[in-house]
């Protein structure tokens, strides 16, 4: 897949809300180049697509909508082919990892009676800049509904739909998008066009920052004001099972845990361990905090980031 392609996911109704009522942002699963969806010819054929008739699916023919999400792929995300099968051996005769329901049939095509749609997967991460939100009617017609503006912004709804949205706060996290380094602190921030967005919480911030109407501090800054800009990959292993952290929190019964989504792509391993499926292919759980202290922690960076001797190819 060719850096910055746009692909589309399709958000299940529960993660939808949480988009429009507390400004969820995360993305993760299977993932389909958006170019491959035109001409798409309804409900029922966009689940085909995406492979949606999985068991307990909340997807079904019937439904007036469903709603995706729409944004460039770029080689942070760390999208691979979804290949393997619904079992082990299959898996391992197509030469892949994953091992999943169906309709997943494990070629790294969707199950479709046209021309080969390839499919990946994406692990969990902020939604890049531009991310757009849309949502499918029954006659396969698609409209826009929001646009996510990067860590400083979050998403802004179409402007009928921003006027009835509840007032909510805002859970970023320093596991899953970009940070800036100002002046040996780090901060979380986004590439803009013109520059970089830095994002700051609590009361004791840099001087440089200012109040915005989300409740956070930001600061819109130049690129050469910053020595380097990079995302952090953390990965730590549990049960046997790999994970990517994505966020740390206070459990009130457990005290400080790490959030993590399974790298391991083996359903029939996560679902006998319990893990909580928030997605087709997405798997959660909460890990102990100290897995933090032996976790193996790359920085990753691209060519042309700030701070990188790196250029583009």
């Amino acid at each position: 897949m060719s850096e910055r392609a746009v692909v589309q996911k399709a958000l299940t109704p529960a993660m939808s809300d949480a988009i429009f009522r507390s400004s969820y942002e995360r993305i993760a699963g299977y993932v389909v180049p958006a170019d491959d969806v035109n001409g798409v010819a309804g409900i029922p054929d966009l689940l085909s697509l995406h492979g949606l008739r999985f068991p307990g699916s909340p997807f079904h023919d019937e439904l007036s909508q469903v709603d995706v999400l729409r944004f460039p792929s770029g080689s942070n995300l760390n999208a691979q082919r979804a290949l393997g099968g619904t079992s082990a051996e299959e898996a391992q005769r197509n030469g892949g990892t994953f091992v999943e329901h169906p309709p997943f049939n494990g070629t790294g095509f969707a199950a479709l009676d046209r021309p080969a749609v390839p499919v990946y997967w994406v692990p969990t991460h902020r939604p890049p800049v531009g991310t757009e939100l849309w949502r499918y009617e029954v006659s396969g017609s698609s409209r826009f509904l929001a646009r996510y503006g990067g860590v400083a912004v979050g998403w802004t709804f179409r402007q009928d739909l921003e006027a009835r949205r509840p007032a909510h706060g805002r859970d970023l996290s320093r596991f899953t998008g970009g940070l800036a380094r100002i002046a040996g602190e780090v901060f979380l921030a986004d590439l803009v066009e013109d520059g970089v967005d830095v994002v700051a919480s609590g009361s004791d911030v840099a001087p440089f920052l200012s109040p915005s109407d989300n409740g956070l501090h930001v600061a819109h800054l130049a690129l050469d004001a910053i020595e380097e800009y990079f995302e952090l990959d953390v990965r730590a292993n549990f049960n046997g099972i790999d994970f990517r952290v994505t966020g740390q929190r206070h459990d009130t019964r457990s005290g400080a845990v790490l959030e993590a989504t399974s790298l391991t792509h083996n359903v029939q391993i996560l679902e006998a361990l319990g893990l909580t499926k928030i997605d087709a292919g997405v798997y959660e759980a909460d890990l102990p905090h100290e897995l933090l202290d032996t976790a193996h922690t790359e920085q990753v960076q691209l060519p042309g980031w700030p701070g990188t001797t790196r250029q583009p190819s």
